[in-house]
């Protein structure tokens, strides 16, 4: 849509260039309305919605499970608690049932809890707690910071790609009245030679 506007705005002399430059961008503008409504129509941002909903319910389970906590408690047998667990699963995948066809089938036939889950479930309190902490607080609080870095630097580029536009399109305008008084006062300068 921008390629089209940029061509729209130009100013050619002879009407041959113009149309082709009209042809273009119809191109650019029906191009972008048809984009426009395959994104809408797939709905594309609700799928991920869902399923970063999905995944993180999904890691929030796992680290019930492998850390004792809440359903999962130490004095469940494990037996137990790999049945709770993988029964919880199963009611999160009837929650998402719309994300059925998004998902990886290859994802889907991995084992439910691996050996490493039983590994660190096994561990005493204290190096469940560590555990936790090193690779769930300490990699949030990095994953965080890394976003917002990257949040900021897309911030600025954006800021600083609308001021570029802006003044681009300023300058144009300047440019486009400039040559339309010019044209003006040469007309009128022939104009009265001529009389």
């Amino acid at each position: 849509m921008i390629i089209a506007a940029a061509l729209a705005i130009y100013n050619y002399q002879s009407t041959d260039p113009k149309l082709l430059v009209y042809v273009i961008s119809c191109f650019f503008l029906l191009a972008g309305l048809v984009m426009t409504v395959i994104v809408k129509t797939k709905k594309y941002e609700d799928i991920w919605y869902q399923g970063r909903a999905l995944a993180e319910s999904c890691k929030t389970l796992t680290w019930r499970f492998i850390t004792c906590s809440e359903s999962f408690e130490v004095d469940m047998n494990t037996e137990n608690a790999k049945a709770a667990f993988v029964k919880r699963l199963k009611e999160l995948g009837n929650e998402f049932k719309e994300l059925n066809n998004n998902l990886n089938a290859k994802t889907l036939t991995l084992p439910n809890i691996s050996d490493e889950m039983l590994k660190i479930r096994n561990l005493n309190m204290q190096q469940r707690k560590e555990y936790y902490i090193q690779h769930r607080i300490e990699d949030q609080k990095k994953w965080y910071a890394t976003k917002a870095e990257f949040n900021k630097a897309k911030y600025n580029f954006w800021f600083i790609t609308i001021i570029v536009a802006q003044s681009i399109a300023k300058l144009s305008e300047f440019v486009l009245d400039s040559e339309n008084a010019i044209s003006r006062e040469h007309t009128l300068w022939l104009a009265q030679k001529r009389s």
